[in-house]
């Protein structure tokens, strides 16, 4: 090998080396964990969604519309959800209905995965008689969050 080409070599392994820095630095993803913010506050719900949420399942004649909204610590921290019942006169669940509310992402997504399914899960149920709910949609903070909810609900019947 010459001298030319080793020189050649080099300066070929010299520029990949600052290709591949450049681009750990420019466009590669960072391994680093993002800490949340600190002041990270928690949104209140306007008093526009809770308006929308009162009124998205239709109430039977004599029936009732029953609405809370409650509080569960996530691995995010603080997560907040909204819960509907409509009764008919007799007590018997007509329909269900959850408002997510959650600022973290995964928290979003099990919530709206229980907000799916809660309906069949309670519709036709007694309110009066329904102690808890098992895990839904796989979300079992916001299913334990329904549970919790719901000596707030039968209070209000």
């Amino acid at each position: 090998m010459t001298k030319g080409q080793k020189i050649g070599g080099l300066v070929g392994v010299v520029v990949l080396a600052i290709i591949a820095i450049v681009v750990k630095m420019f466009g590669g993803e960072s391994s680093a964990p993002v800490a949340p913010a600190a002041d990270k506050k928690m949104p209140t719900q306007p008093a526009s969604e809770k308006k929308q949420m009162e009124e998205a399942v239709a109430v039977p004649e004599s029936g009732k519309k029953l609405t809370t909204t409650q509080s569960y610590k996530s691995p995010a921290g603080m997560e907040e959800i909204g819960f509907t019942v409509v009764v008919d006169k007799d007590g018997m669940i007509t329909g269900a209905e959850a408002k997510p509310m959650a600022t973290d992402d995964k928290s979003t997504m099990f919530q709206g995965n229980f907000a799916k399914a809660l309906p069949t899960m309670v519709t036709g149920k007694k309110l009066s008689d329904l102690e808890k709910i098992d895990r839904t949609g796989g979300a079992s903070l916001t299913t334990g969050a329904f549970n919790q909810a719901l000596s707030k609900l039968k209070a209000d019947l």
